[in-house]
Parts: structure tokens; C-alpha cells; sequence
């Protein structure tokens, strides 16, 4: 029975630590630094990051609706903000 709460603890800790995706920028058209992961050409945004649009404008579709246009040669740097969770009483 206490190995089985360990385990559960463990993943549950492991789920909760994870980082969830900003939203995601293609690489060809910025240059990207921080933290983040490369998949089918697409930066994903994972945490804090700058995105720096090279001489095109590189359009950041975010993970939860829309996107952000960052125009050539500025930059944006952006971070993950807490989840509110609702409490009912």
C-alpha cells in the first residue's frame, strides 16, 4: 500500500512540473532562444522564450487561440502565465 502512494505521488509530481505549450512559430521565420522544442519545422514554445522575426513577419499561433505577428527584425518574448483553477464552495 505505501509503494502504491509513492508511485502515485511521483507521477502525480512529475505531471504537475511539466510545462505546457506557449503556442508555436516556424523556425525559417524567426530566430528563437529559450526554452522550447523543434518539431516538423516549428519551434513549440514551452516557457520563457524570445522569438526575433528575421526579414519576414513570423506568426506565433498560441496554444489556446489566435496568433501574434511579430513584424521583421522586432522581437517578442514571451512567458507562460499560472492557471487559475476554480474553487467552488
Amino acid at each position: 500500500m505505501v509503494r502504491r502512494l509513492i508511485l502515485v505521488f511521483a507521477i502525480g509530481c512529475e505531471a504537475a512540473g511539466a510545462q505546457q505549450p506557449i503556442g508555436t512559430v516556424g523556425v525559417q521565420n524567426a530566430n528563437i532562444a529559450g526554452a522550447l522544442e523543434v518539431s516538423n519545422g516549428r519551434a513549440i514554445l514551452v516557457g520563457n522564450t524570445t522569438v526575433t522575426a528575421r526579414d519576414h513577419t513570423a506568426e506565433i499561433e498560441l496554444k489556446r487561440g489566435g496568433t501574434v505577428r511579430v513584424c521583421a527584425t522586432s522581437g517578442l518574448h514571451v512567458t507562460s502565465g499560472q492557471e487559475r483553477v476554480a474553487h467552488s464552495r
